[in-house]
C-alpha cells in the first residue's frame, strides 16, 4: 500500500513539473504580449498580473501538499 501511495504521489510531481513548465513560457508570452499592447498606447500603460499566476501559484501549492503527504507516509 505503502509502494502505490508513493507512486502516485511521485507520478503527481511529474505531472506538476510538466504542466508547469508549458504554463510558465505561455504566461511570459502573454505578459510580454500585455505590454506590447499597453507600450502602443501609454496613457492605459498599466502593468496588471496575469490570472495564470494565480494558477501557477496553485500548482506549487499542489506540489508542496503533495511533498508533506510523501513524507508523513515514509515516517510511517
Amino acid at each position: 500500500m505503502l509502494d502505490q501511495y508513493e507512486d502516485a504521489i511521485t507520478l503527481l510531481d511529474k505531472a506538476l513539473i510538466l504542466i508547469l513548465s508549458m504554463l510558465i513560457p505561455y504566461l511570459i508570452k502573454e505578459t510580454v504580449q500585455d505590454h506590447q499592447r499597453n507600450m502602443m498606447n501609454p496613457q492605459n500603460y498599466q502593468i496588471q498580473p496575469s490570472p495564470l499566476i494565480n494558477r501557477i501559484r496553485f500548482l506549487f501549492n499542489v506540489k508542496g501538499i503533495a511533498y508533506k503527504i510523501n513524507k508523513n507516509i515514509k515516517k510511517l
